[in-house]
């Protein structure tokens, strides 16, 4: 173990980043407690000294907010308002805090006024399974998947700050995790992708940019707001790739920050693009140079274009083309499609030019469309096996004279 410049962040034997943090005295033996951990609260590994640092203020908060309320008392609002989602928010991306604040809401008309420390198995139960009655929480099964997992993990929270001895609903069998169901992905396939393309005038400056939009998602896999946030000196012509290191988040009133990580650690990438992308990005830069333009690759402006014109992109030119339009994310679907159901690679490198964590979250989503190389398999065993059979029995048969007899019965009977 050796210590770094930053307070409780040390490096192991291996060179690995750890931190060790006091977080105060468990309320009932009154020993210390530390908190160790090699990973972020998402799950990644620190990189360096500094984001382990971060961890440790994050961490430094949590505890000392949660210290000055007494679990005495306690409701669930309460403990949802001042020391859960402020922590959550802080966590996530605006989206995301964008789209789970309904769902806290959701949760809290059901609990907020209950005592964090008397919520019972019962209540979570009954809770679970309003969830998934059509004629009373009307959710779809994934929706309902989402909210009352999101109330597990405000309870794990609440053991985790020892406001409550356990999660209550984790306790039985009965309330298990709500299974989100069949996950359904939609996407373009390769011809369907050549005819939205064939309807865009890229004579024109703006369609010029629809075109190379929808060409660089679909070729790449990058996630939408990766490609929202990619500058010109990420894309590096005479290597023939793009280094995804940032993402955009946007705010309210049309501000814009340009995050320097990605969703995930696995995330920051480099993708390879072939030479027709090279090509067509060479021709695009050529063409915003001529209009002043020299940061965002998406842009007509300078400024980075909005996710929801994405869609609008989308949702115009499939309907000239006569096709189904898709989500803006589901153009990083349709190039897994293209890797997979085209050209048959395998799913380590899929899972790395997407920016998976691991090949796991790849199969998780993406299993089925290897599914299809079943029938190759049995094509291509087609023909395998040579042999010819004797004219006549090579064996003399000393087993079973019983089954013998029944052998040779049915033989002379045909």
């Amino acid at each position: 173990m050796s210590k770094t410049k930053y307070q409780n962040v040390y490096r192991d034997k291996n060179g690995e980043y750890y931190i060790s943090v006091y977080i105060g005295r468990n309320k009932v033996t009154g020993k210390k407690k530390i908190k160790k951990a090699k990973r972020d609260e998402k799950g990644n590994h620190f990189k360096t000294a500094k984001q382990a640092s971060n961890e440790v203020q994050r961490i430094k908060r949590k505890y000392k907010d949660a210290s000055k309320l007494s679990s005495d008392g306690l409701t669930y609002g309460e403990f949802m308002e001042k020391i859960f989602l402020p922590m959550y928010k802080g966590n996530v991306q605006t989206g995301t805090w964008d789209s789970r604040q309904t769902i806290f809401k959701i949760v809290q008309n059901w609990f907020g006024d209950k005592k964090l420390s008397q919520i019972s198995p019962l209540e979570c139960l009954q809770f679970r399974t309003w969830l998934l009655d059509t004629d009373e929480g009307n959710y779809s099964q994934g929706y309902a998947s989402q909210i009352y997992t999101l109330f597990r993990k405000t309870l794990d929270e609440a053991v985790d700050l020892e406001f409550v001895s356990k999660n209550v609903a984790r306790q039985k069998n009965a309330l298990r995790a709500i299974p989100k169901g069949k996950r359904e992905i939609s996407y373009w396939n390769l011809e369907t992708f050549e005819k939205v393309i064939s309807c865009i005038y890229t004579d024109d400056f703006y369609e010029n940019m629809c075109f190379v939009a929808l060409w660089l998602y679909f070729m790449t896999g990058m996630r939408v707001g990766e490609g929202l946030a990619l500058f010109w000196d990420s894309v590096d012509f005479d290597s023939k790739c793009m280094y995804v290191n940032h993402t955009l988040e946007r705010y309210k009133g049309g501000k814009y920050y340009r995050k320097p990580h990605t969703k995930t650690i696995n995330g920051e990438r480099t993708i390879n693009i072939d030479d027709d992308t090279v090509a067509l990005l060479k021709r695009w830069k050529k063409r915003q140079t001529d209009y002043g333009l020299k940061y965002f690759v998406l842009s007509v402006t300078d400024q980075p274009i909005y996710k929801d014109t994405i869609g609008r992109i989308i949702r115009r030119y499939a309907k000239l083309a006569d096709v189904e339009p898709i989500k803006p994310k589901e153009l990083r679907h349709s190039h897994a499609s293209l890797l997979i159901n085209k050209y048959n690679f395998d799913v380590l490198t899929v899972s790395k030019r997407l920016g998976h964590s691991s090949p796991e979250i790849t199969l998780k989503y993406y299993a089925r469309f290897w599914s299809g190389r079943s029938l190759e398999v049995a094509n291509r065993l087609s023909g395998v096996v040579k042999y010819s059979s004797p004219h006549e029995t090579m064996i003399n048969f000393n087993g079973n004279q019983s089954i013998k007899k029944k052998i040779d019965v049915y033989q002379k009977s045909t």
